[in-house]
């Protein structure tokens, strides 16, 4: 698991490197550079033209200074200089030992033609974490040029244009086939559209380390496939049914069953022990043809489940409810009845269930147990009261807020996923637009409710939920492409993700 930061905290453990751990800020630039150019090699020829379009930060110094080490290492390579330096800066100290080496610096004049360099790859250092305004005049217009030529493309730290904060486009940006940062990924390289726009992220050592942060440490995280198997509940060879819990999966309704089908299997996929699916009379053929392995108990309207959910509800490890209950009155009654009954167990709540919750969020305060709550912006902006565009203004500060305020779990879906659990925030790299499809979010459901009734922690199941999840779209689309995507084809996919990290 990586660190996501944003550049507060960048800029901080840059600053704390150079004060506490006495690495000067030129000794950090140079390796910056030379961490920049080992991967540029590796993707550019020997005879192509290399432009580096520099402003006057820190972000145009590294660009300086990779032009410098590229023409050393006998590259054709141009800088188009944008700003001039600011005397007494790394900027301009890099300016002075690049023309020391006779590198070939231009500066750009109004109106000036980029196609007329005749580059075939572009490095962006205009700006770097430090961004806070829109992209404009000079720096657009070289911008959006650039941006519509035929080439590689590669920026350094971040694509200048987005905020390392949250990934906003500012105005325009510089669209990266690949991207070199540096310390720490940038919380802005994996939000929409940062995540667009940074194309391949490359991260490099240049001695900015954990220590840089003197203790404060960020609350924003990069779960990676590679850390998977430790956020797993352990298996046992003396084990028995019993022993790896039991889901309460209350899903489907008189004309819904998918629903029910498709989280109970996730359920029993990852790894539970036990599933009962609480669901509409006629659902049961359906359900017993298609899932044989599921327990079973069905209702046959509004009046007819007060008993028989109190039973379950006592059975239950894990409660999950929502996925196909519609929000009718007897949907209503099963969420009420089950806040109620549920003696403080873990509750996962999806889909339908959200939607009748949105409507009164006050048992979330009351509810003496974890919750789990897993919406999609939409669902989310009936919960938050926002529109999804105010919502996505302040993704992860809206999250966390919501999360602080109920005292819950949160796994706001959305194509850039992020998870919010005692105060930390995991936002997941993984997925793909096949899985914007029917079903896909009530096998998210059932796997978070699978993992936690094994005994993983509500943090963890959440966490591995999403990841298994997004692994899985992964697989499937590489198997059948995005296109063609089923959510029944993510519940093959799960058995692949997790036969993988047993294996590993």
């Amino acid at each position: 698991m990586k660190y996501l930061v944003d550049s507060a905290a960048m800029r901080r453990a840059d600053e704390n490197t150079s004060k506490e751990f006495l690495v000067s800020s030129e000794v950090l630039m140079e390796r910056a550079s030379l961490s920049f150019v080992s991967v540029l090699k590796e993707r550019v020829k020997p005879n192509d033209k290399i432009l580096v379009i520099c402003s006057n930060g820190n972000n145009g110094g590294d660009g300086i200074c990779i032009a410098r080490l590229l023409k050393l290492e006998g590259y054709k390579v141009c800088v188009l200089l944008l700003k001039a330096p600011n005397p007494g800066t790394l900027c301009e100290l890099q300016y002075k030992i690049a023309s020391r080496y006779k590198v070939d610096i231009k500066e750009y004049v109004k109106d000036m033609k980029i196609a007329d360099l005749n580059a075939n790859v572009y490095v962006d250092a205009l700006f770097g974490t430090g961004l806070k305004r829109d992209m404009e005049g000079d720096f657009k217009t070289v911008t959006d040029e650039i941006n519509s030529l035929d080439g590689l493309k590669f920026s350094v730290d971040i694509p200048s244009g987005i905020c390392a904060d949250n990934g906003k486009l500012m105005g325009t940006a510089f669209k990266a086939d690949l991207t070199v940062t540096f310390g720490f990924y940038k919380i802005g390289h994996f939000l929409y559209p940062g995540k667009d726009y940074a194309g391949e992220v490359v991260l490099k050592d240049i001695g900015v380390t954990e220590d840089s942060f003197l203790g404060s440490f960020p609350n924003c995280f990069l779960p990676e496939n590679s850390g998977l198997a430790k956020l797993l509940p352990k298996r046992f060879e003396t084990s028995n049914k019993g022993s790896y819990g039991k889901v309460l999966a209350i899903a489907g309704s008189e004309k819904i069953y998918g629903a029910a089908f498709l989280c109970a299997k996730a359920s029993y996929i990852s790894g539970a022990g036990l599933v009962k699916i609480f669901t509409h009379e006629a659902n049961r053929i359906p359900l017993e043809r298609e899932l044989p392995e599921a327990m079973l108990e069905t209702y046959s309207g509004k009046d007819d489940i007060d008993e028989k959910l109190s039973e379950s509800l006592k059975w239950a490890d894990v409660i999950l409810i929502g996925p196909g209950i519609s929000t009718d009155g007897t949907a209503h009654k099963l969420l009420k009845l089950t806040l109620k009954l549920s003696g403080g167990k873990p509750i996962v709540m999806d889909a339908d269930a959200l939607n009748v919750l949105s409507k009164d969020l006050s048992p979330l305060k009351e509810y003496n147990g974890d919750i789990i709550l897993t919406p999609h912006m939409k669902e989310m902006s009936r919960l938050f009261n926002k529109t999804v565009g105010e919502l996505k203004e302040n993704r992860i500060e809206n999250a966390l807020k919501f999360s602080d305020e109920y005292g819950v779990t949160l796994v706001m879906k959305d194509a850039d996923t992020i998870t919010v659990s005692n105060g930390k925030t995991y936002i997941t790299s993984y997925g793909n637009n096949g899985m914007s499809t029917c079903g896909s979010g009530d096998v998210l459901a059932g796997l978070i409710a699978g993992l936690k009734a094994q005994g993983a922690t509500t943090e963890n199941a959440a966490i591995a939920g999403v990841m298994i999840h997004a692994l899985s779209g992964d697989h499937s689309s590489s198997e059948r492409g995005v296109r063609s995507m089923l959510a029944g084809d993510l519940l093959s996919a799960i058995i692949k993700v997790l036969f993988d990290t047993d294996k590993a």
